[in-house]
């Protein structure tokens, strides 16, 4: 018989941040720090499901989340020094749908967060929007291998598709002492992107090594 499960799930959560010391005090010729800063401040809504039937998993999650006297860092024109403010509330609606099945994942988030205002963002409105994660693993001749493809749009229209590879092997476990290696390339297909205001993220990455456990 293949068991069957669906479970609710529901959570509020309070949270506060005090500026940080770069936020307070940094500056240089593109950056102001603001000593008068006040703490930010959130309220998080979540609700979701969770279902499960064999080898099938699948979930669901909402979450809002009010912002007050959110903390980052503006400008009103690109050859303005960016000044650390207060900019007023935010609010963020978020989704996320997961589903697996076996050795299967899918994954798919989207975030949107709303303040009114007319000033460029270094943070808190320059976000990832949508994302789309895809992968598998699975044990050949012994060797462990994983697969992740992910899909990403910022908020600002920039979509880029990275994709990561992972390889482990087992070389001994024994008397509570265990030595794996592994090798990894991460962006294999070296795709050229962005987060945050245009700071370019690393091409392809290649690691290898041995990892030992005692």
């Amino acid at each position: 018989r293949i068991s069957e499960e669906l479970s609710l799930r529901a959570a509020v959560g309070r949270a506060y941040r005090i500026p940080t010391f770069t936020d307070l005090y940094y500056v240089d010729a593109a950056n102001i720090g603001n000593p008068g800063l006040k703490p930010e401040s959130s309220w998080t809504y979540e609700t979701g499901a969770d279902y499960s039937r064999g080898p099938f998993k699948a979930g669901l999650t909402y979450f809002y989340r009010d912002s007050y006297d959110t903390i980052d860092w503006i400008r009103y024109s690109s050859t303005a020094p960016w000044r650390a403010l207060n900019i007023g509330g935010t609010s963020t609606n978020g989704v996320e749908i997961s589903a697996a099945f076996d050795k299967l994942f899918l994954n798919y988030t989207c975030l949107d967060v709303y303040s009114k205002h007319d000033y460029m963002s270094k943070y808190t409105l320059d976000y990832l929007k949508q994302q789309i994660s895809a992968g598998t693993s699975f044990e050949f001749l012994g060797f462990k291998s994983s697969w992740v493809l992910n899909w990403k749009k910022r908020v600002g229209g920039q979509s880029v598709v990275i994709a990561d590879m992972k390889i482990k092997k087992g070389i001994f476990d024994k008397k509570k002492v265990k030595l794996d290696a592994f090798f990894e390339i991460s962006n294999l297909f070296n795709t050229p992107y962005s987060e945050a205001q245009s700071v370019e993220m690393p091409g392809r990455w290649i690691k290898s090594g041995v990892k030992v456990e005692f």
